[in-house]
């Protein structure tokens, strides 16, 4: 008989982002210009998109602290990923 091992394991990835959230934003700031809302709303849509293209599945909630910026204003989404 073989004896097999079977390793479970989960790799996990971080990217350093050099800017803030958009709830950092809104508290420190205020309110955005339409312009701005605009452009968010559109990488946001255009993010969803090919993040339910990949994985076919809702991405869940969503909120102004998992919307992150770099300096150069760049959009990334933070992922709250469960194991069930």
């Amino acid at each position: 008989m073989i004896n097999l091992i079977i390793f479970r394991c989960i790799s996990l990835v971080y990217e350093y982002m050099d800017g803030y959230s958009l709830g950092d934003i809104i508290e420190n700031f205020g309110s955005l210009n339409e312009h701005l809302i605009q452009k968010i709303c559109n990488s946001l849509l255009k993010c969803f998109t090919e993040y339910e293209e990949k994985f076919l599945e809702d991405y869940g909630e969503l909120c102004p602290c998992n919307i992150l910026f770099d300096k150069y204003g760049n959009l990334k989404v933070k992922l709250n990923l469960s194991l069930i």
